[in-house]
């Protein structure tokens, strides 16, 4: 029995042990901490002053209340986890920054918060920043980025963008205008802008090699020109109306063929070189008139560009007849060279006027077909 005592005595001495040691640990434990109250959104009342004065500290003893150092404050939260809302202390929160003190982001760069926009009642930027600057439209300046700025960095004013940059399109153009084979002639188009201003001159050279009437022969040249209003503000872009004047001359030969080749006499006016049963003049007269039209041009700095307009016009020589009359018997008798043989009394002659009433108003058309830059 007593050996048995003995042998279970140090079971219990070790299973006492670790329960003492277990409850003292438990014991020595401090309690969690409790979370610190929220700021308040007010300031605290202050508090009343003591009515003793205190006994200052000795010296090498810590104030009271101080916590010991590398300790944070009594309710203070570690950095890094300050709640949304609160701020460091002696950090203001975003738009509470002190009056007269120079707009200085308490964010780094790149990092401001989605939502949050710089305040506008801070002071202007620094004398040395961006002069004239407009004070209602800011940016973000980095440390030593701007001179004068703050130097963690801060918002800046910025210049408004007045607009955008002057086009250098379009100054000028060079079009080719196929509308007037159809009359036998072959016409260029070089227009020139006038600098800033909605207007512009044209020079529109044109080659005459036929006429489109049968029987009517026309060699010769225009020289014609323009000068164009574009309403629109920008010159060889858009509506335009122009002011056209032009000076053509040519030689017309009008011939009269009755199936057997060319017969007849040149009739009154025709130069005397006419050849037989032909008549051949001299065709000259200025020509002014208005025209309105449009421009379009495919691209935003010039490029392919199709123009067209419509007007009308008048001629102001003198009228311009060309006959050439049968051959009669008096013609054969008086020896005519070009009457060989007279022809019969139903024999009529052919003629053409140029510039005569109904021939002195002209239509003026025009398609143009080129680039602009």
């Amino acid at each position: 029995m007593t050996s048995t005592l003995r042998s279970l005595l140090p079971v219990a001495l070790v299973c006492a042990s670790t329960w003492f040691a277990s409850t003292a640990r438990a014991e020595d434990s401090p309690p969690p901490p409790a979370p610190a109250p929220a700021a308040p959104s007010q300031p605290a009342s202050p508090a009343p002053e003591p009515t003793s004065v205190p006994t200052p500290p000795q010296p090498g003893a810590s104030p009271p209340g101080a916590s010991p150092p590398g300790a944070s404050p009594p309710g203070a939260y570690p950095p890094g986890a300050y709640p949304p809302g609160a701020s460091p202390p002696g950090a203001y929160p975003p738009g509470a920054y002190p009056p007269g003190a120079y707009r200085a982001s308490a964010y780094p760069s790149g990092a401001y918060p989605l939502g949050v926009t710089p305040p506008t009642e801070a002071e202007p930027p620094p004398p040395g920043t961006w002069a004239g600057a407009a004070q209602d439209s800011w940016g973000y300046a980095p440390a030593g980025a701007v001179p004068g700025a703050a130097p963690g960095g801060g918002w800046l004013a910025q210049a408004q963008p007045t607009g955008q940059p002057a086009s250098s399109c379009c100054t000028w153009s060079v079009r080719y205008d196929p509308f007037d084979l159809l009359f036998r002639r072959i016409t260029a188009q070089v227009e020139i802008g006038l600098g800033k201003l909605p207007f512009s001159i044209e020079a529109t050279p044109k080659y005459i090699f036929d006429s489109p009437e049968d029987l009517l022969d026309e060699q010769g040249y225009v020289i014609g020109g323009s000068v164009g209003w574009y309403p629109g503000g920008k010159a060889l872009r858009g509506l335009w109306v122009k002011a056209h004047a032009e000076y053509e001359r040519f030689q017309a030969t009008l011939s009269r063929d009755d199936g057997g080749g060319a017969i007849g006499k040149p009739g009154p006016g025709c130069d005397p070189d006419s050849k037989p049963g032909t008549c051949t003049r001299t065709v000259s007269s200025p020509i002014l008139g208005v025209m309105i039209g449009a421009t379009q041009i495919f691209g935003k700095r010039g490029g392919f560009a199709v123009s067209g307009g419509i007007g009308v016009g008048a001629a102001l020589a003198d009228a311009t007849p060309l006959a050439v009359q049968p051959c009669t018997k008096d013609d054969v008798a008086d020896g005519v060279a070009s009457c060989p043989t007279a022809e019969g009394d139903g024999a009529s002659g052919v003629s053409v006027t140029y510039y005569g009433d109904s021939q002195r108003v002209r239509l003026l058309g025009s398609l143009g077909i080129g680039v602009v830059f």
